[in-house]
């Protein structure tokens, strides 16, 4: 085995390609969904009519969080959050164990990226590496993965951050439903991002949602959506 990557000509690590993941739909062909894709498809508002507002105060209420905005993807939601934010150009915290899009997030905002080392007992970010790098006071926020739904130390990192004067956000993407302490995620921090991604315990087909008790980075990514 070499060090390129199979994509690029080097030796696979696995002998068969690993098989398709079914979307998490339980059932796509009852009659009453049938029935409100159709009225979608009449409407001719696709991507931003009645039922995605409807969806939005269903998520915020079952949240219940003040605001919830869908958007296309859950890393667009989380690229929009930051700018909004005001983050953009600043340090930012992610963990080294999530998928690429959180890093991409905070990139595409020219974010200085730092990698936080991960927990070995749940894969979430270390609170231990995140002290350490959170010593020199120029970090200007931390981006916390809730990896496979399981939530990170929501009190221990927000308490850290207020210490060091850093933004809490959240990559909320396999959290939806989760609960810290008996209060459901997407309350945490400036914002939390939910994805509805196909692979998702919950899936919109495709799509993010942003979740947040600030009004006014709601209006942001609204208009910037």
């Amino acid at each position: 085995m070499n060090d390129i990557p199979a994509i690029l000509g080097g030796t696979p690590v696995l002998s068969e390609m690993a098989g398709i993941v079914k979307p998490s739909i339980s059932d796509y062909t009852t009659p009453e969904l049938m029935d409100r894709i159709e009225g979608i498809l009449k409407s001719n508002m696709v991507t931003n009519g009645v039922t995605v507002k409807e969806l939005e105060a269903t998520m915020a209420d079952y949240l219940g969080v003040d605001y919830l905005v869908a958007v296309s993807s859950c890393t667009l939601g989380q690229t929009l959050a930051i700018a909004a934010a005001g983050l953009q150009g600043k340090k930012m915290i992610v963990p080294s164990f999530t998928i690429a899009a959180t890093a991409n997030a905070a990139y595409w905002n020219r974010c200085e990226i730092i990698f936080a080392d991960l927990d070995l007992d749940t894969y979430n970010m270390s609170l231990d590496h995140l002290e350490e790098l959170l010593v020199n006071d120029d970090v200007a926020a931390i981006m916390p993965v809730h990896v496979f739904g399981n939530p990170v130390h929501v009190a221990e990192i927000e308490a850290l951050a207020v210490r060091h004067g850093a933004t809490v956000v959240y990559d909320a993407a396999q959290g939806f439903g989760a609960d810290y302490h008996e209060k459901r995620l997407g309350n945490n921090g400036l914002f939390e991002v939910f994805s509805g991604s196909p692979t998702k315990h919950f899936t919109s087909a495709e799509g993010g949602f942003v979740a947040t008790n600030d009004e006014k980075l709601a209006e942001t990514v609204k208009l910037a959506r």
